[in-house]
């Protein structure tokens, strides 16, 4: 059985120090040191999970050193798991060899649960709002006719609105607003 220490070191800070003398107690065997930059991911972090064996012994002083969400720690937890690690936070209190911390995962699960959930709500909630703007835009073009709109063109003109506050009025595009404003003139020259 090792021992294995995963240290992440934020773009802000610069120091280690902290984190090292907290995990130093454990007496650690081996160090994954995860030095982040703007483009990098957390290869240390992948390559601990990937050399470790089972039974060996994972400590990290922080679940915000390893995930970023609840999604991806408790994809972490159940990878430890499986592959029969033991995962010790110091900060959480969390030891996945001790019985306690089976109500732990459950929790993050549920938050997890949570955060997709309201996920797909908003994006469903986007979705309608983004067809019910297309429909009601599409509805105001269709309904206006060309009496409706040579009619309240006239007055808006009279009133003082510029063309682009008359189309934001009447609900048309400028481009429509233009081939019914060409129409009214066609029609005026005609009768002239």
């Amino acid at each position: 059985m090792q021992k294995f220490a995963y240290v992440r070191i934020p773009r802000i800070a610069h120091s280690m120090n902290r984190q090292v003398a907290a995990l130093q107690a454990y007496g650690i065997d081996r160090w994954f040191i995860e030095r982040l930059s703007e483009t990098s991911s957390l290869k240390q972090l992948s390559r601990l999970l990937i050399t470790a064996s089972p039974g060996d012994e994972i400590y990290d002083c922080d679940f915000s050193r390893i995930a970023s969400t609840a999604k991806e720690l408790l994809d972490i937890i159940e990878f430890t798991q499986v592959r029969q690690l033991r995962l010790i936070s110091l900060k959480e209190n969390f030891d996945s060899g001790k019985k306690e911390s089976e109500a732990f995962v459950f929790a993050v699960k549920k938050i997890t649960e949570l955060e997709r959930s309201a996920m797909i709500e908003q994006t469903h909630l986007g979705i309608a709002q983004e067809q019910l703007r297309k429909t009601y835009n599409h509805d105001a073009r269709e309904k206006i006719t060309y009496q409706d709109f040579k009619e309240k063109y006239k007055a808006l003109v009279k009133a003082g609105h510029t063309k682009t506050q008359i189309a934001k009025i009447l609900g048309i595009s400028r481009e429509r607003m233009y081939q019914l404003i060409r129409s009214v003139y066609r029609e005026e020259k005609r009768y002239k």
